[in-house]
Formats: C-alpha cells, sequence, structure tokens
C-alpha cells in the first residue's frame, strides 16, 4: 500500500524512451507530470467512486488510493477544486469517504495542508477509518514526523489486525527511524500471515488476499500472480475482481492478459469510462492500433472531454500518418488542458513536418520552459530554429540535447543528413564523428537506409540505374561519402569500389578515390584515379584543383612539380574566374618560393573573394607571420580558428606568435587546444614547457620537457630545460646531470655553462667551481653572472674578504645589481659588519622592483634576518601573488607566522607548501612538530613518519617518534626510532644535559 500511495502523490509515470517518427506506446506525460489531480491507469486505477457504489450499494470500505481518471475534476485548478469540496461536504456533510476522496485528490496536487484536514474531518466522522489513518500516516512520514506516522499506522492496525500490509508498513517505518527490533518484529508478522496465506494457495480466498497485500505493498508482478491463480480455482464472479487483475496485468506489462480481463468487466459495465480507456492503451502497448482506436473513441463518447483519450487518438493518427486526424486530436488536448505538453510536442513535429516552423517552435519551446531537460524538444528545436535562419541558436539547442543525450547514434546521423543537404560539410563531418563512435554497425545501418537520392542530382548519373540495383548504388555512393567526410577512408574506399563495379566512368567517384589515395600518400594510385577523372572530363573544376594539389605536395624530387601544379590552377581559374581555391593555392606556391609580393597579390585576391575563408585566413596568417608583421598575423589566424576550432597547425601557430608577444596566458590555451586534438608532437610539448617555465608552474614544464625529449634525445634545448626545471625544485643532483648533458651536446653554450657552475656551487663541490668559474671569467671579464657566482663560491668556502671583493666588483659593472647587493648584505652580516649590511639593505630597498617574485623574497629573507618579521610577512606575501605556486614561499611565510606566535596561520601554509609539493621535507617536519607541540601526538607522528620516508636519516623525526611511541606504551615501536637514533648519532645520550630526559631514553635501551 505505502508504495502505491507514495506512486499517486509523487504523479510519477513509468517513462520509455522516446524516439520521433515511431510508434511507441504509453507516451502519455511523457515530458510532464500531470498536471492535476488525475492518474493514469499505470497508477494503479481500481474503480472510481460512482461504479463502486454501483456495483455494490452500502460498501464503505472502497480502495480510495485507487482512483479513476473520470472524475470530473480532472482539469480544474486548485481552487476549483476547493470549491467543488466545498460544495460536496455542504451536501453530505458527515459521509467520511468525501473528505477522503478530496484529502488524495489534494495530495496529489501537494496542497498538503488541506489534504491533512480532510483525513482529519474523515476521521472526526469515523474513527474507525482505516484508508484515512492510512493516508494521515503517509503525509506525517513525508514531513518527517515519524512518530505522527506510527500513531496513526498503530491506529489503523488496531481497528483491524488482519491487515497484513500494515504490519509491512510498520515494519517499513521502525526500519527507517532505526528502531530495528521494532522493524523485526512486523515484518515476522507480516511474514507469517504471508506463509499462512502461500499455505493455504489452493484456497480461492487465500488467493484474493494475498493479491490483496501484495498489491497494497506494491508488487505488482505477484499480485497479478495470486489473482489469476485466485481466478483459475474459481472463475470470478465479481466483475471487479476482473477490472482489477485487468489494471494488474496492465500494470505488470502482460497486455494480453490485461485485455482478457477487461472485456470481462466491459461485458457488465460497456459504459465504464476507465475499463475502455485502459483497453485502449493495451491494445495500443500490443499495436493493435485498430482495436485500439475503437476503444478511445468509446471512451470519448462516454467523456468527451478526455484529454488523454484525445491524446492516445491523436498518437495513433499521428503514427498512422493521418495528419489531419493527428491536428484534431492534439489541439483538442491543448483547448482541454493549454498546459499539456505532450500534445505541444506532437504539434510542434506536425508544424515541423508541414514547414509551418514558427508554430513548431513555439511548441517546443512551451516544453522546454517546464522541461529544460527534454532532450527530444531541445533537438527538434534546434532544426525549427535553423530552418528559419537562426543558426546559432540552432546550435545552441543542438548542444544541450547532445548534454542530455551524448550517446545518441540516429540524431547525430540525422543531424549530419540535415547539414549536407545544406553544404555545411564542417558540421555535417562532426555529428557525423560522435554518431559513428557511439555505435559504427547502428550508424552505417541508419544512414544507407536514409539516403535521399536528390543529393546526387549534380552528378552525370547514367539513367539506366533501374537495370541495376538503384538502392545499393546510392547508398554506397552516399555511404563512401560520409566516411571520406569522418576520415575512415578504408570503408570509404570500400564504398566507392562498389559504386565503380555498377558505373566505372563517374567522374566523382574517381576523382574521389584519388583525393583519398593523395591524402594517404600513395601518389601512384593518386595519380591515376586523378588523371582518370581528368580523362572523364578536363574541364571539370575539382579535378584540376585536386592535380594541382597533387602535384604542389607530390614527394618525387622534380624541380618542375610547382609548373604543373600552376598550369592546373591557372586552368581551374580559367574554369571559374572567382574561385577562391585558385588563388590560394598559387599565393601558397608563390609564398613557397619566397616570391612574397606575388603571394601577398593572389592571396589578398582569394580574400576580396571571400573574406570568411579558412584557407585564405590561414595562408595571409602564414603570410605575415613569414613578413613578421606579428599582430596582422594573429588577426588572420584568429579568424581561421574561429571557423575551424580544433585545427591542429592554426591554433600552433597562434600559441607560437602569442608567446613571442609574452602573453602566457593566451600562447598555453592555444597549445593545449593543440594537445586536446590528440596531436603529439615535440614543438608543442616543447613550446608549452616553456611556457609553464615563464609561469613558474615547473610540474608542468617538466612533464612537457620530458615529453619533447623522448622525440629528441640529442637538441641541447632539451636537458637545458629540464635542468631549470630540477634546479627550481632543488633537486641538485638532477639538475648537474641534465645541464652537464646540454654542454655535451654544445660546450659553446655559455648559458650551460653557467648553470652547471651554479649548480657546483650549489652541491658545494668548491674544487670543481674555481677552475670552472676562473676559466669562465678569464673568456667573460664582464660576466655579471660569474663573478657574483665567484663570490658566493668564496662565501661558501669562508673567505668572506674575497667575496666581498667580487661582489662590490660586480657592483661596479652594475652598481643597481639586485643580486650582488643581496650577496654583499649577507656577506656581510655573516661576519658581523651590520652597519655594512644595514647601509646596502637600505640600499636595496630603494632600488625599483617590478613585480619580480625572487627580489620579494630575497627581501623577505633579509627582513627576516634583520628581525623585522611584520614587514618580511608582507614580502613574502607580495611574492606569492606573482606566483602562488611556489612552495619554498609559503615555507618561509609559515616560519613568519610561527615567529611571531601566529600559529594557525603558520599551519595554514605549512599545509599549503606541502600541497604544492608533497615531498617537502622541511614543511612536512615543521608540521609534525605543529602537531607535537599542541599536544595531538597522532597527528604529529604521521607527519614524522612521512619525512622519514622521504629521508630516514631525519634524526629528529626518530627522537620524537620514539617519545611519542613510548608515551603510547608501544615500546616496540619506541625502541625501534630510539636505536635509529643512536646509529645516526652514537654520542646522543651523552650529550644530553636534562638528566630527566636522559633517564626517560635509557629505559629504551
Amino acid at each position: 500500500m505505502r508504495k502505491l500511495v507514495k506512486l499517486f502523490k509523487n504523479c510519477q509515470m513509468t517513462q520509455k524512451p522516446f524516439m520521433f517518427h515511431s510508434l511507441y506506446m504509453n507516451q502519455r506525460y511523457f515530458f510532464s507530470q500531470p498536471s492535476s489531480n488525475t492518474n493514469s491507469f499505470n497508477q494503479t486505477i481500481v474503480v472510481d467512486y460512482k461504479i463502486s457504489q454501483e456495483g455494490q450499494e452500502g460498501r464503505k470500505n472502497i480502495d480510495l488510493n485507487l482512483l479513476s481518471r473520470n472524475l470530473k475534476l480532472q482539469n480544474l485548478s486548485q481552487e476549483s477544486v476547493k470549491q467543488q469540496y466545498l460544495i460536496n461536504i455542504q451536501k453530505q456533510p458527515r459521509k467520511a469517504e468525501i473528505h477522503i476522496i478530496y484529502g488524495l485528490i489534494f495530495q496529489s496536487m501537494k496542497i498538503i495542508e488541506d489534504a491533512k484536514n480532510c483525513f482529519q474531518e474523515a476521521i472526526k466522522i469515523d474513527p474507525n477509518s482505516i484508508l484515512a489513518h492510512q493516508f494521515l500516516a503517509d503525509i506525517y512520514e513525508d514531513s518527517g514526523n515519524f512518530l505522527e506516522a506510527e500513531k496513526h499506522l498503530l491506529k489503523a492496525l488496531e481497528i483491524n489486525s488482519n491487515q497484513m500490509h500494515l504490519n509491512y508498513r510498520l515494519g517499513v517505518l521502525y526500519q527507517k527511524t532505526g528502531q530495528l527490533e521494532k522493524s523485526k518484529k512486523f515484518f515476522l508478522i507480516c511474514e507469517g500471515h504471508e506463509k499462512a496465506l502461500k499455505m493455504k494457495s489452493q484456497d480461492q480466498q487465500s488467493c484474493i488476499q494475498l493479491g490483496k497485500f501484495y498489491k497494497k505493498i506494491g508488487k505488482i508482478k505477484e499480485a497479478a500472480q495470486f489473482f489469476q491463480k485466485a481466478d483459475e480455482i474459481q472463475p470470478f464472479q465479481d466483475s471487479e475482481l476482473n477490472y482489477n487483475l485487468g489494471l494488474l496485468f496492465c500494470q505488470a506489462k502482460q497486455f494480453q492478459e490485461s485485455i482478457k480481463y477487461l472485456l470481462k468487466y466491459k461485458e457488465k459495465y460497456p459504459q465504464h469510462f476507465n475499463t475502455n480507456y485502459v483497453l485502449g492503451e493495451a491494445y495500443l502497448q500490443l499495436k493493435q492500433l485498430k482495436e485500439s482506436e475503437i476503444c478511445f473513441l468509446q471512451a470519448l463518447e462516454i467523456e468527451p472531454q478526455s484529454a488523454d483519450v484525445c491524446f492516445s487518438l491523436g498518437l495513433i493518427y499521428y503514427n498512422l500518418k493521418k495528419k489531419e486526424k493527428a491536428y484534431k486530436y492534439f489541439l483538442k488536448v491543448q483547448k482541454i488542458n493549454p498546459k499539456d505538453l505532450d500534445s505541444a510536442f506532437y504539434l510542434g513535429c506536425l508544424y515541423q513536418g508541414d514547414n509551418k516552423q514558427e508554430d513548431a517552435i513555439c511548441c517546443f519551446q512551451k516544453v522546454l520552459e517546464i522541461i529544460p531537460q527534454c532532450f527530444e524538444a531541445n533537438f527538434y528545436l534546434g532544426f525549427s530554429l535553423d530552418l528559419v535562419g537562426k543558426v546559432e541558436e540552432a546550435k545552441e539547442q543542438f548542444q544541450k540535447a547532445f548534454v542530455i543525450k551524448p550517446q545518441s547514434v540516429k540524431e547525430y546521423a540525422q543531424l549530419g543528413n540535415f547539414y549536407l543537404q545544406f553544404g555545411r560539410k564542417y558540421e555535417a563531418q562532426k555529428c557525423f564523428i560522435k554518431g559513428f563512435n557511439n555505435n559504427p554497425i547502428e550508424f552505417e545501418s541508419f544512414i544507407s537506409q536514409n539516403v535521399d537520392s536528390q543529393l546526387f542530382t549534380n552528378l552525370k548519373v547514367q539513367k539506366d540505374l533501374d537495370k541495376i540495383n538503384e538502392k545499393n548504388f546510392y547508398s554506397s555512393l552516399y555511404l563512401g561519402s560520409v566516411y571520406e567526410l569522418i576520415g575512415r577512408s578504408e570503408d570509404a574506399k570500400k564504398h566507392y569500389f562498389k559504386v565503380l563495379e555498377l558505373q566505372p566512368n563517374l567522374l566523382y567517384v574517381n576523382l574521389q578515390l584519388g583525393i583519398l589515395y593523395m591524402n594517404e600518400k600513395n601518389e601512384k594510385e593518386s595519380e591515376s584515379f586523378l588523371k582518370k577523372a581528368y580523362n572523364i572530363d578536363p574541364n571539370n573544376f575539382d579535378t584540376n584543383i585536386n592535380l594541382g594539389l597533387f602535384y604542389l605536395y607530390i614527394e618525387r624530387q622534380n624541380e618542375g612539380n610547382d609548373e604543373i601544379a600552376k598550369k592546373y590552377f591557372q586552368k581551374a581559374l580559367e574554369i571559374e574566374p572567382l574561385s577562391e581555391d585558385g588563388f590560394i593555392y598559387l599565393g601558397i606556391i608563390y609564398l613557397n618560393q619566397n616570391m612574397l609580393k606575388e603571394a601577398e597579390f593572389y592571396l589578398t585576391k582569394a580574400y576580396q573573394i571571400n573574406p570568411n575563408s579558412f584557407k585564405c585566413n590561414s595562408q595571409l596568417g602564414k603570410y605575415y607571420f613569414a613578413i613578421q608583421k606579428l599582430e596582422e598575423s594573429i588577426k588572420y589566424y584568429l579568424v581561421a580558428q574561429k571557423i575551424k576550432p580544433s585545427d591542429y597547425e592554426i591554433n600552433f601557430n597562434l600559441g607560437i606568435l602569442y608567446l613571442k608577444m609574452e602573453n602566457l596566458e593566451n600562447a598555453e590555451q592555444y597549445f593545449l587546444k593543440v594537445l586536446q586534438a590528440q596531436v603529439q608532437e615535440q614543438n608543442v610539448f616543447f613550446y608549452l614547457g616553456q611556457v609553464y617555465l615563464n609561469q613558474n608552474k615547473m610540474k608542468q614544464a617538466e612533464y612537457n620537457f620530458l615529453k619533447a625529449v623522448e622525440f629528441d634525445p640529442q637538441e641541447f634545448q632539451w636537458p637545458k630545460f629540464i635542468g631549470d626545471l630540477y634546479l627550481s625544485f632543488k633537486k641538485f643532483e638532477e639538475a648537474r646531470f641534465y645541464y652537464q648533458k646540454a654542454l655535451n651536446l654544445k660546450p659553446s653554450s655559455e648559458e650551460s655553462l653557467l648553470k652547471l657552475i651554479h649548480i657546483y656551487y650549489k652541491c658545494n663541490i668548491s674544487q670543481e667551481i674555481q677552475p670552472f668559474l676562473i676559466e669562465f671569467l678569464e673568456k667573460n671579464p664582464e660576466n655579471l653572472q660569474a663573478i657574483i657566482l665567484l663570490g658566493g663560491h668564496f662565501d661558501d668556502i669562508g673567505k668572506f674578504t674575497e667575496a666581498q671583493q667580487y661582489y662590490l666588483q660586480a657592483l661596479q659593472i652594475n652598481p643597481d645589481s639586485f643580486k650582488a647587493i643581496c650577496h654583499l648584505i649577507q656577506s656581510y652580516i655573516r661576519t658581523g659588519e651590520i652597519e655594512n649590511a644595514k647601509y646596502y639593505f637600505e640600499k636595496l630597498l630603494k632600488l625599483k622592483i617590478s613585480k619580480d617574485e625572487e627580489q620579494y623574497i630575497n627581501i623577505g629573507i633579509l627582513q627576516v634576518q634583520f628581525q623585522q618579521i611584520e614587514e618580511s610577512i608582507q614580502s613574502f606575501l607580495k611574492a606569492l601573488e606573482i606566483n602562488p605556486q611556489n612552495s619554498q614561499t609559503h615555507y618561509k611565510l609559515a616560519d613568519c607566522y610561527e615567529k611571531i606566535g601566529r600559529n594557525e596561520d603558520s599551519k595554514k601554509y605549512y599545509l599549503k607548501a606541502i600541497e604544492i609539493n608533497p615531498e617537502f621535507e622541511e614543511a612536512l617536519y615543521q608540521l609534525g612538530d605543529y602537531y607535537f607541540k599542541n599536544c595531538k601526538p597522532v597527528e604529529a607522528q604521521k607527519y614524522y613518519q612521512k619525512v622519514l620516508s622521504i629521508n630516514p636519516q631525519q634524526l629528529n623525526c626518530h627522537i620524537k617518534l620514539a617519545y611519542i611511541f613510548q608515551k603510547f606504551n608501544q615500546f616496540e615501536d619506541a625502541k625501534y626510532h630510539f636505536h635509529k637514533v643512536l646509529k645516526i648519532d652514537p654520542n646522543f645520550l651523552s650529550q644530553l644535559q636534562d638528566e630527566e630526559a636522559k633517564t626517560f631514553y635509557e629505559k629504551l635501551l
């Protein structure tokens, strides 16, 4: 019962997949919920109130959950229903059934308070009304008031303890509220009743009771099974049992059985609306259209204003292609109920077929106002919008449709056919590719069966095709064209060869085969088919153009190829003097020959003919790129990119242009577009790596440079850039390896040498640094970087005076050298010359900083050393504004916050540093210390162990883990870590000054 009640209340329909122009049964309320209180037979209609009164006079306990569609309230508004309710209770104020009926109606219309009041009134009139208590329990359960729901269900059970479904309902309710013992109790009672009845399954009454029970808990198939068994034991004399069983079989989709029992009921009640209506639907499901039509017409005689019957009749006539009758009934539905979406959709389809596109648009939009996610309405609205010239709006609708249903095949093929009819090959290509990828077999089947021979009226097809198989001819021809369009050349050739078997001298097919072989670089076959096409018709424009292209791009070494190509292109221009292709290809030849004036002349001619040509704009972009007019080049490439957003060459060239102009964001965008098009080329990864390197996105840069190296391991630029990456991550050994590799590939590279020296400096390999630097400075005495590095080397080995001399030497070359001043300040701090350090620090702060991340970081470090913590925080924050992905800056900022006691801020930035670089040992350790100090040993343990997974020799982590495990009485783990401590530092215990700590750790020996 509960399941059925909820089904009624939510007005749900069992939906089936919908396909336009195909016969699918029971499509009522396909796009919308019922607009009023009424429900279709799928919602378990049993018998209307009137018939129940007539058939069983004096019967009080009717099944009000199962209302009929032919109540007179079906098209009324909420206010009208309320008015009808008031009229009826004035006539029969003490009749509980009236209150229950309207309670259900209000409930289905989601007027919950009014529904609740109705059920409460029914209980006041008849405290023993099981149905009123049940329905009130439903409302309370839906609103989350489980106590009230329980109270009313228990009351209903108290009134009649033989109601199995009430035990079932209570079991479900207690299960929902977590009262499992109570739930189990009621389920067991229910199960006991069920078993007892099944043991008497040869008894008709037991079968009927089981059928009713299963029906009330929503197990429709089981209900139908037991009702049928009861009928087999003894045929029903009660006609309403036949009616119930007919409807149950309908719900169970056993339509033949449904018809059998409904016809029995119809013998007694031939004028019962519901019976005729449901019979009509059952026949419709079995595609017995004549019988279905008869039943619906009989139902319409009984209820002339039934929108559902009118719709079903409209659907029958629509599928029978009786348009006038379909119009008549769908329009009648709209008149009865203007909010009906199903009839609106089908009217839209009818209007679209009659080329009344504005009317069709209105109908489809009406559906989408209520159901914006309706695939069919979005899809067919797209067609109508396109047909009235609203192309962009149409594309938007198609896009919405395929977001809803991305796995479509027929719809993609249908849309591709539509675009081809209007010569929009690029759009057709995209649709065909998606349809083919979703299901190749279904795609080919649909295409071959939906060929319009009118598409080929421009071909010189022989007139005796009737003697051969005309259908096979056109389907093979069309499939060849479609497969060629979507780049499936083998499939295309297979179908084209089938055509040539039927008509060998068809110019179009010979030409297309020549083009296919040309694209495959099969020069022999391509030349053969192109020349065959030329022999069939030497004055065909396309043949001359493609022969020109063949010789333009041929790989056979022949100095005369360009001249042969020119000859064919010039002949093409004689045939079609305003052909943009002829001018474009001549422009390309002259551009390749570096005859720039001639190239500009022909390309400009082509542009004048068609300023929106993809080929023309792309070649003009190439021309302006060649003469280094970058902004002009971008302008033309952007036009081409708008026409073909996924074109590899256009996106790649735009990426290069933006990189040259230092517009890194746009450069990244276009290089990524290239990769999204599944193009894997060395240069793309190389330039994208450069973009990320310039953006300081080191992980992405490293990935792309490594991908580039895979293509060409001998190019010195690749290892140099990867060395830069590892240096930025402080992975010095790896950086050294790649810089050395770059230097080996190109010994003259000063940049590689400098970076290698820098690595030696970072690795403190002093015996190697000095010879390198001195040798380099002998050749380049004014090289500022080398001088600063040599100063750093002397700083490193403790020769501070020599270091300061080199820094001062660097400042003589460039007094505003930020790096030289920073190093000099650090050197003075080391030697205790604080006044000198402060002097140069003041000078440093006066330098102009132009949003340089590294400079802000260095200033922040110096401010920390001068105890200017608040100022250093601001410097690090400015550095993070420039590059929020620098884990070291986050770490330094966290350290500053820790110094001034802002521990939560400190924790936040340590976490950010780890998020950027999960292997950041120092940040992990500091975060462990944060939790250790805040008495959260479990969290501290996690971070210390992470540090040890990176660096097993981290002494402090072992010390603190030994302490934590000792405190948790995990002595084996504590001993393990303490022995690690002693292995790393054997003098650890003897160095401890704190006797208490020494005693604590000695326990672990």
